[in-house]
């Protein structure tokens, strides 16, 4: 089984609009679906119970499964350069890369990564970091603003602590990058003085506990993963 971590430059006169990049995404599943109907690539299953995906979209970033073999990768990128083509999009082979499932010989890789001029393979750990620089990314946004206590405890619940439950409900997310995020979250709970950090006065533990409990109801994303 091969992945395929694909991230776009945006291009093209619509390239802020959310409305029609989701119009152009629309277009690039709809050629992963033919290429299905035709047999031409098949669908993955991450394990025996889960069912078999395509494909899976997070922002501006794509992520295609297939078989690890020369003539699935082939049609991938030929569906990628006609996407390309008639989106204004164009893939940025900087950011993607090319993983695989166990088993598969170097030889292999290496020839497959090479048609589609992506780089092979990072860690687990590698692969989700985006979700702790997006993570953190919006918490260092926000103490830019003066906030009431009520509003953090909102921003934590509704958006940190929401971002990467969407990936959590398709792959067991590696407990060091769990950790990270509970981390984040906490530092932008109990503020920044400069870029001194504030003494944390409770555990995170004992903050993710119910109200009834003394906690605040925060989620533990280790424990929720």
């Amino acid at each position: 089984m091969v992945f395929l971590e694909i991230c776009s430059s945006r291009a093209g006169a619509f390239a802020g609009r959310p409305f029609f990049f989701l119009f152009r995404a629309e277009a690039l599943f709809g050629l992963l679906r033919q290429a299905e109907t035709q047999h031409l690539i098949h669908r993955a299953r991450l394990c025996r119970t889960a069912p078999r995906i395509s494909h899976l979209l997070f922002a501006d970033a794509c992520i295609i499964f297939g078989r690890a073999n020369a003539n699935e990768v082939g049609v991938i990128r030929n569906i990628l350069e006609k996407y390309e083509g008639v989106s204004g999009q164009k893939v940025n082979l900087d950011k993607s890369s090319i993983s695989f499932s166990g088993g598969i010989v170097d030889e292999v890789k290496n020839e497959l990564a090479g048609m589609l001029g992506f780089s092979v393979g990072r860690s687990k750990t590698e692969m989700f970091r985006m979700l702790v620089d997006r993570t953190r990314k919006k918490s260092k946004y926000w103490k830019m603003r003066f906030l009431s206590g009520t509003r953090i405890i909102i921003l934590i619940k509704a958006v940190l602590q929401s971002i990467p439950s969407y990936l959590m409900s398709c792959f067991v997310i590696p407990t060091q990058i769990c950790q990270r995020l509970n981390s984040v979250a906490a530092r932008f709970f109990w503020g920044k003085k400069q870029e001194e950090r504030r003494i944390h006065w409770r555990s995170w533990k004992k903050l993710c506990t119910s109200k009834f409990e003394g906690g605040l109801g925060f989620q533990d994303l280790c424990r929720f993963n």
